[in-house]
């Protein structure tokens, strides 16, 4: 049988079976990989994928709860492996965003992530806590 990129992705077949490429290690490096290039980007940008990225962080005044509510949505769009997206504790720090990301991997357990997003549109995540089946 082909594995489909989008059944990769999703982490299971459509009959629901669990799909095992690389390994758990490698699944969080590639989910923290692909968030880096989501929010290396802000929104507006991508001409052809105008929903792709971060929202502009550069604004003197943050609305942080609709930041939150708009980080939440891209990676529900853009990173179908992570269900139940939290963010909290979020910040405004000068130029920058910090907040704590955690969802669940799909077939597998919490993650935790400190975030720091740049007007600049530098991103460090750094898994806080991980725990697999």
């Amino acid at each position: 049988m082909r594995i489909s990129v989008l059944d990769v992705l999703n982490g299971e077949f459509k009959n629901g079976r669990q799909v095992l490429v690389g390994g758990r290690e490698n699944r969080l490096q590639s989910i923290i990989d692909n968030l880096r290039r989501l929010f290396s980007v802000t929104q507006g940008t991508a001409t052809y994928l105008p929903e792709f990225g971060a929202p502009d962080i550069s604004s003197a005044r943050l609305d942080l709860d609709a930041l939150s509510k708009s980080i939440r949505e891209s990676i529900n769009k853009f990173e179908p492996r992570l269900e139940r997206v939290k963010i909290r504790e979020i910040k405004a720090r000068g130029t920058h965003v910090e907040f704590i990301l955690s969802a669940k991997i799909k077939n597998g357990n919490r993650v935790k992530f400190q975030t720091i997003l740049d007007a600049d549109e530098r991103v460090d995540i750094t898994p806080v806590k991980t725990s697999y089946r």
